[in-house]
C-alpha cells in the first residue's frame, strides 16, 4: 500500500450485540488497562437501573466519559466468544462479527468496534429526540432527501442543551417474571449472555421524559458476578428500532407497551 493513503476503517451494526438522575451507588472497576492497554474502563453497577440511570445523566451533563462507562465495553472485548456466537447464528458473520479475543490487538479492535457501535447508538437516540428530523428517525428513517438549506436547519436543532432536562421517568423489566413467556425468554437471554462471559442478561422498557415530552426506548443489560453493565440501547423484545432510536410516547402508551409483556 502507497505511504501517506488514508485507510477508511467501515464499522458495521453486529447483528447480535444485544447480541449499552444520579449516579445510585456505583462500584468503579479496578480493572482498567488489564486487557493490554485497554483504553476503556467499563464502571460496575449494583442494578440494572443504576447503570440506566448513570449513563441518561451522562447524556444530560453532556459527558461522552459517563455516557462510555456505563457501558460494556473492556468486559464485552475481552471476553467475546467467536465461536459460540458463530454456533449461535449459524453462521460466519466475517463482515460483522468482532475478532476472536485471542490476542490484545484483537481485543483492542473490539473494543473499537464495541465503542463505535454504541456511539451510534447514542448518536441516533440524540437525533430521534431533540433534531429537526426527530420523527423520521423515530420511524427508522437513517437516509433523508437534503439539501443544504435542510442540513443547515438540523444542524441548528441539534443544541446540546436541551438535553439537560432529560430523566428518566419509568424502568420496566420485560417481560415480567409472572408472564407465559419469560421462561423461554430468559434461556434465550442466557444464550447471549453466554458470549460475551456474562452470567445474565435482561432487557428493559425505558421511559424517558424531557420536559413535557417522553419517549420510549429499550436497553440490554447484563451481570458479571455481581454487577451490572448496558450492553446495548436495544431491547429486542421491545419491538422498538434496532439502532437506538427512541420514539415519542406517553404514559398511557408505555403502561399499555410494558403490560403485553406481562
Amino acid at each position: 500500500m502507497a505511504e501517506g493513503i488514508p485507510v477508511k476503517l467501515v464499522i458495521r451494526r453486529i447483528s447480535l450485540a444485544a447480541i449499552g438522575v444520579g449516579t445510585l451507588g456505583v462500584i468503579v472497576s479496578n480493572s482498567a488497562g488489564a486487557v493490554g492497554g485497554s483504553r476503556y474502563t467499563d464502571m460496575a453497577f449494583p442494578t440494572p437501573e443504576a447503570a440506566i440511570q448513570h449513563y441518561t445523566k451522562g447524556v444530560s451533563q453532556g459527558d461522552a466519559a459517563a455516557i462510555f462507562e456505563s457501558f460494556s465495553i473492556q468486559k464485552y472485548a475481552e471476553k467475546f466468544d467467536f465461536v459460540s456466537y458463530t454456533d449461535r447464528l449459524q453462521a460466519m458473520e466475517l463482515d460483522r462479527t468482532l475478532l476472536p479475543a485471542t490476542s490484545p490487538m484483537f481485543k483492542q479492535l473490539n473494543e473499537a468496534l464495541r465503542a463505535s457501535l454504541l456511539a451510534g447508538q447514542v448518536r441516533t437516540l440524540i437525533f430521534s429526540m431533540i433534531s429537526s428530523q426527530a420523527e423520521n428517525v423515530q420511524t427508522g428513517g437513517g437516509i433523508i432527501q437534503a439539501d443544504r438549506a435542510k442540513a443547515s436547519d438540523f444542524v441548528a436543532s441539534l443544541d446540546v442543551k436541551k438535553l439537560s432536562i432529560l430523566k428518566i421517568a419509568k424502568i420496566v423489566e420485560i417481560p415480567a417474571k409472572n408472564s407465559a413467556i419469560f421462561a423461554k425468554s430468559q434461556k434465550n437471554e442466557a444464550a447471549q449472555a453466554k458470549i460475551t462471559g456474562a452470567d445474565e442478561q435482561r432487557e428493559y422498557l425505558v421511559l424517558y421524559q424531557l420536559g413535557a415530552t417522553v419517549f420510549k426506548g429499550g436497553i440490554t443489560a447484563q451481570r458479571y458476578g455481581t454487577t451490572w453493565t448496558i450492553v446495548t440501547l436495544t431491547a429486542p423484545l421491545s419491538g422498538l428500532p434496532a439502532n437506538g432510536a427512541v420514539q415519542k410516547s406517553s404514559l398511557a402508551d408505555f403502561d399499555k407497551s410494558a403490560s403485553e409483556f406481562g
